[in-house]
């Protein structure tokens, strides 16, 4: 999906200088481990390093950035997971966006919005190094999930695909991260090769709304297309900005037999629609 549009200042809480090789380690190990290697790999908050509470070793987040991440004061649009100006959520009317070019997808979940501590934690998880970040932050996308009061399980869980020339730069795929530790969270059955990115498409985040648009149209694909005949599918990403990548995923999904595409993601980005 690209960097999200909000422009704001880092956040001013900065982790330890040891907290992602000990992060990588302690929390690896999970909670059921001896007292020896407890010692020796003390497990840490995955975001800002912090010694973790024995009771949150398999969360790898501490209550304190756990709290900061799902913490919001907006009241956000039931199908868009965009914040809305004033008034209740109750019905999809009330968000201008959905009113004015509804989304091909049927809803879309996020754990907040892109700014503060959770845009440097999907920063963070664009990068290599970080994988018990990323599957602790799936964990909590998958908590999100289950809050829905109209949440439904969906039949597949899919990473949005990303090209291989930016996964080789990377050393991570951050989405199909995010996808299989909200599947496996959530007992799903995650599919990290069914879709796929055929070109290589600028980054969404230098581009217009409909320029965006533009640029994923025809990106992907999908493979054995059969099994997507009636499912329900919950595509995962880290950002949801204009909706365009996720609109276009949608878009072929359904092409392919997929009944309806529900989406989830770290942080709903604010930006030009």
């Amino acid at each position: 999906m690209g960097n999200g549009s909000a422009c704001v200042d880092p956040p001013q809480r900065h982790t330890r200088g040891a907290a992602g090789s000990r992060a990588n380690v302690g929390c690896w190990l999970g909670a059921t481990v001896s007292p020896l290697l407890r010692l020796l790999f003390p497990p840490v908050c995955s975001l800002c390093g912090e010694d973790l509470d024995p009771s949150l070793v398999e969360a790898c987040l501490c209550g304190r950035c756990r709290d900061a991440l799902t913490a919001s004061e907006h009241v956000t649009c039931p199908r868009c997971a965009r914040p809305l100006p004033s008034g209740p959520a109750s019905v999809v009317a009330t968000c201008p966006r959905c009113l004015r070019r509804p989304y091909r997808f049927r809803q879309a979940t996020a754990v907040g919005v892109y700014s503060g501590l959770l845009r440097d934690a999907v920063l963070r998880v664009k990068r290599s190094h970080q994988e018990p970040l990323t599957l602790a932050l799936g964990r909590l996308l998958a908590d999100q999930l289950r809050a829905r009061p109209d949440w439904v399980d969906p039949d597949l869980v899919l990473p949005v695909p990303m090209h291989w020339t930016r996964r080789l730069l990377r050393g991570v795929n951050g989405p199909e991260l995010l996808a299989e530790a909200v599947a496996s969270e959530l007992s799903l059955p995650s599919v990290t090769r069914l879709l796929s990115c055929r070109r290589r498409t600028k980054k969404q985040g230098t581009l217009l709304p409909a320029a965006r648009r533009r640029n994923v149209r025809g990106a992907y694909g999908v493979a054995r297309r059969g099994r997507l005949a009636a499912k329900h599918v919950l595509l995962v990403d880290d950002v949801l900005t204009t909706g365009a990548t996720l609109d276009e995923l949608t878009r072929v999904l359904q092409r392919a037999g997929a009944e309806s595409v529900s989406a989830a993601v770290l942080a709903r980005g604010i930006g030009y629609d």
